[in-house]
């Protein structure tokens, strides 16, 4: 794997959704937090498809790294239940990955996910693209696996990026817990 995509992530859509964010919002909360939430929406052939996206913008634990320039964040970011359009969008992922697992646990209607930012401080996601590494389930469960995703609010644009081929259908199956 190249340098880049150990940083940026994979610049590629996985399974060729690019989602439009709609609905973005920036919100101040009464105790100084900050959060951005977007719907990331398409059109597929199952009709309009999608999923919420929450993420704290500040906050984030920095951690430095052996290059001066390079600093990580470590947080989590919320993934949402949009209804039929959640329902449309695994769907269309499960059609072109059908080999995909089916949903893995209880149905939830959110799902908190860890996360490393790896291009910079979150909190700058308003003006900077937001690159951020995905983590399910536990470190060295048989079902943890990643999977990128890249919000880029300036351009109202947003998609997720395949990390590992081995590690697909096993993010299929945790967003199909989505309800």
């Amino acid at each position: 794997m190249d340098e880049d995509r150990i940083i940026y992530g994979n610049p590629e859509p996985w399974l060729d959704l690019m989602f439009k964010t709609s609905e973005q919002r920036f919100v101040k909360t009464d105790s100084g937090s900050t959060f951005y939430s977007s719907a990331l929406s398409t059109d597929t052939k199952f009709g309009a498809a999608g999923v919420g996206v929450d993420i704290r913008l500040n906050d984030w634990e920095a951690e430095p790294t052996s290059d001066p320039r390079i600093v990580f964040y470590h947080g989590d970011v919320r993934l949402r239940s949009l209804g039929d359009r959640t329902k449309n969008l695994i769907a269309e992922m499960s059609a072109k990955f059908p080999s995909a697992a089916s949903g893995q646990g209880a149905p939830a209607e959110k799902l908190f996910v860890e996360c490393v930012a790896l291009n910079g401080d979150p909190a700058n996601l308003e003006t900077r693209q937001f690159v951020g590494k995905l983590s399910f389930g536990e470190p060295g469960d048989n079902n943890e696996c990643q999977v990128f995703l890249t919000i880029d609010a300036a351009r109202e644009s947003g998609w997720f990026g395949e990390k590992d081929p081995d590690d697909s259908h096993k993010v299929l199956g945790w967003l199909a817990r989505l309800s």
